[in-house]
């Protein structure tokens, strides 16, 4: 049976389609349960997501980031309620399943306590809240960076200041990019598994009492308070200065680069480090925060002494991007390449780039000995194709690193991805690309060692990645092991599975209630595609 089938691809927020053949094989997996409800919409509302799970570094314990149901005494309408984060607990969960407790508790003050990061030594773990203290309105009144320490079995903020975050669904406001420091990893920090509604921490650590966190300047907050109140607030400052007589009728939209100086201007945010012992905070850059297009990228050398920021300035005017825009918010985005001290003893660069690098689009991985990056970029608004460039750490010129090899720009933005050039231990690059001369989508990947010319290579290894059921998603997987949430009709069930055993542990679960619910006939449909190659699996409930 032939037929169209539409789906939601979340990580783009768009609607897509393909046509596939349907081989339907109906089998009957289970039936109605007897004395079984039927499901409700309080139902619906009791049902909670298991967010994170950030493994600590020692092997013992799992921080767990779980929602609390959408009931009475919670604040809503901040964000979509199926991923508020502001109605949500961090969890200590013993890896070896012998306890768990929640440690922030939030469900008195309507506080959301989630994004959780361990320090380095597994002491203390950073993460964000809206908990509210003093005179401060129940729910709370921003987004702030709080520490909950083994030591003492105590949680406390250690800054006042409102912490920049990354609104979740379709094309995210503050979008986020942080990587490096204490785990020195390629991958993105996430607060959330990052398709979807993928949100990316707005902080890491350096070290065991260091983290470096962004930002609000002073006067601003957290996007997930403001995201649904920016249009209101403007219209009323508007509608002010017209009743005031301060302000013409017509505005000027785009009609010139220094038009738009003053609103860039209040787009910012606060580069900080933070002593989380002490709760010092030292400002290291103030950089632009443009928020509606374009990820701000902080990525750590190696040796923690200097970060390289990609910020996100503004949008490439629509007469230089021409009649065919890329799908992609990073390819509209006008951005700024900085590097600032770590150790605070020069003031922050902004890197000059050459012109055929002149808008660069991501940041992607240090030389192991700190020296260089890698970056990719554009000559115009308008090329499809990007090169990768190297970024010397100590002059600061940007040079082509193979002008003959391009790739495209498809893959940029804040989701996990495979990093299209990454160095070797031998200062020698792995380059994704294609000759200038070959068709789109052709794409292969490249060795370069020294001044020789590029030749091909094999793909970079992939971690084997754990055999799990299609309803199941994995969270975190280390040398001590495996963790992943399975969907069942009994409920979200977090399950591990030691290193080197084939025992599975059941740690957590969640949504209790959906036990009782009467799901019906569950069947599968095996789909294949016009080619005829089998795609996933699907469950159909009818």
């Amino acid at each position: 049976m032939r037929g169209h089938i539409h789906y939601w691809d979340q990580s783009w927020g768009m609607r897509r389609s393909f046509y596939v053949s349907l081989a339907f094989t109906a089998i009957s997996l289970i039936s109605g349960t007897a004395n079984a409800d039927s499901l409700t919409i309080d139902d619906v509302l009791r049902t909670v997501a298991m967010e994170q799970v950030a493994p600590s570094p020692d092997g013992q314990d799992l921080a767990v980031v779980v929602q609390r149901p959408a009931g009475e005494g919670e604040v809503a309408g901040r964000t979509f309620y199926e991923v508020d984060p502001s109605r949500a607990d961090v969890w200590l969960v013993r890896r070896d399943g012998s306890d768990r407790r929640n440690l922030t508790d939030g469900l008195a003050a309507a506080a959301g306590n989630w994004c959780a990061q361990w320090s380095p030594d597994s002491k203390r773990i950073a993460f964000l809240s809206t908990r509210p203290e003093g005179a401060e309105p129940h729910g709370g009144d921003a987004v702030r960076l709080y520490m909950w320490s083994r030591a003492t079995d105590g949680i406390r903020r250690i800054s006042q200041q409102p912490m920049m975050t990354m609104t979740r669904y379709g094309s995210p406001l503050n979008a986020l990019d942080l990587r490096g420091g204490a785990d020195a990893k390629r991958q993105s920090l996430g607060c959330t598994p990052s398709e979807g509604a993928g949100e990316r921490a707005p902080f890491l650590w350096l070290d065991e009492h260091r983290l470096l966190v962004l930002q609000m300047p002073a006067g601003q907050n957290s996007s997930l308070l403001t995201q649904n109140t920016r249009a209101l607030e403007f219209a009323g400052e508007i509608a002010q200065t017209l009743r005031d007589g301060t302000t013409s009728t017509v505005d000027v939209a785009d009609s010139g680069r220094k038009y738009l100086s003053s609103t860039r201007a209040q787009y910012q945010v606060e580069i900080s480090l933070i002593d989380a012992a002490s709760g010092e905070r030292q400002l290291l850059a103030n950089v632009p925060a443009f928020p509606f297009r374009g990820m701000l990228s902080v990525v750590v050398s190696p040796d923690r002494k200097t970060a390289a920021v990609l910020a996100p300035a503004g949008v490439i005017p629509p007469q230089e991007v021409g009649p065919k825009p890329l799908n992609n918010d990073e390819t509209a985005s006008d951005k700024r390449l900085i590097l600032i001290d770590l150790t605070a003893k020069c003031p922050p660069r902004r890197v000059t780039v050459p012109e055929e690098a002149r808008y660069p689009l991501d940041l992607l991985d240090w030389s192991p000995d700190s020296t260089a990056l890698l970056l990719r970029a554009r000559a115009s608004g308008s090329t499809r194709d990007v090169r990768v460039f190297r970024l010397d750490a100590s002059s600061g010129k940007v040079s082509s690193v193979a002008p003959n090899l391009v790739d495209r720009a498809w893959d940029a933005g804040p989701v996990d991805h495979e990093l299209s050039a990454r160095w070797l231990k031998n200062s020698s690059l792995l380059i994704r690309g294609r000759q200038i001369s070959a068709s789109e989508g052709t794409e292969t990947w490249w060795y370069l060692s020294g001044g020789s010319k590029p030749r091909p290579a094999s793909p970079p290894t992939k971690s084997k990645r754990l055999d799990l059921p299609s309803s199941a998603q994995l969270l975190a997987q280390d040398r001590y092991g495996s963790i992943w949430r399975e969907l069942t009709d009994r409920g979200v069930a977090l399950q591990g599975r030691p290193a080197g055993t084939n025992r599975t542990l059941e740690l957590f679960r969640v949504n209790h209630h959906l036990a009782s619910i009467d799901w019906g006939t569950i069947s599968t449909i095996d789909y294949v595609s016009e080619g005829g190659a089998p795609l996933h699996v699907a469950r159909h409930r009818r």
